[in-house]
């Protein structure tokens, strides 16, 4: 009886390092120009008012070193820290006499200061806040820093999904199945890992990406009929959580031999591992 393990909400990778995972993933998506959105601010301010500047200056210096652990947070986490702050922030800000545009600008100039979004040197996103900040009429800002959002938030799932789907290609080998492969899932944001040893079983896990821009995965043994799936999803699964994948739940349970239609565990894939092992079995036998 073969084991899935399924995991919800993918809160944040502890430790992450941008430059490691691009060396690793560069086979995979194009990860080498991806940089944090903090190191654009000195261009972006060049776009922005005195006023604004210093409105962001003086909350971002106030905030330095309240962070030493390096995160990765996912895209939804970022979001809702967004939408919790930049409301009251542009409150805050025109009552200290800020009129509405200039108090927009500061917020966003804070909230990319803060948020650790990643972002590709060739997005649009760049430009979109670049003509935010150069924007004088409301409309036209609030125009741009939506378009800017949506850029900057799509750029940032495309890394966390990719950082994720590294997680479990590194756990899958340490679990004992070192043949990896990772590719993008048609028509989605996506990616399928299948990892196989060289008896042909394996661990085929999916991370998707669903509406809310929560990242999921699943991953299920395939191949292993003799009760040893359950140490090698537990094997998996503590090297997923030394690795810093914090969820916000998981759940193990026995497959019964069906494919898990929740998780959209390419069917295909499986069978070709199934095939690859029953081959290498009649290989052995002959010899």
């Amino acid at each position: 009886m073969s084991q899935i393990t399924e995991k919800h909400d993918a809160i944040h990778i502890e430790g992450f390092s941008l430059s490691r995972c691009q060396d690793e993933l560069a086979s995979f998506v194009e990860l080498k120009s991806h940089v944090s959105i903090k190191s654009m601010i000195p261009e972006l301010k060049k776009h922005c008012s005195v006023q604004v500047v210093q409105a962001q200056s003086a909350v971002v210096s106030k905030a330095m070193g309240a962070n030493s652990l390096v995160l990765l947070s996912s895209p939804n986490m970022l979001h809702r820290s967004f939408r919790q702050s930049f409301k009251p922030r542009v409150d805050a800000f025109q009552k200290q006499g800020f009129s509405s545009i200039d108090a927009k600008k500061a917020s966003t100039l804070c909230a990319l200061s803060e948020l650790d979004f990643t972002i590709s040197k060739a997005s649009v996103a760049v430009n979109h806040f670049q003509a935010a900040f150069a924007a004088d009429t409301e409309t036209l800002v609030t125009e741009s820093l939506r378009s800017g959002f949506q850029e900057l938030e799509h750029a940032h799932t495309k890394l966390f999904t990719s950082a994720v789907a590294h997680a479990c290609a590194r756990a899958s080998v340490i679990s004992g199945f070192p043949d990896v492969t990772i590719k993008p899932l048609p028509q989605s944001e996506g990616v399928l890992v299948i990892a196989k040893n060289q008896s042909g079983q394996g661990l085929v896990s999916e991370v998707s990406v669903n509406k809310m821009q929560q990242i999921n995965t699943a991953t299920e043994v395939i191949g292993i009929h003799d009760g040893s799936c359950e140490g090698v999803i537990n094997r998996f699964n503590a090297e997923i959580k030394r690795l810093g994948v914090k969820f916000s739940s998981d759940s193990t349970h026995p497959t019964r031999g069906t494919v898990q239609n929740g998780a959209n565990l390419a069917e295909k894939q499986k069978h070709e591992l199934e095939r690859t092992r029953k081959l290498n079995q009649q290989r052995r036998a002959q010899h």
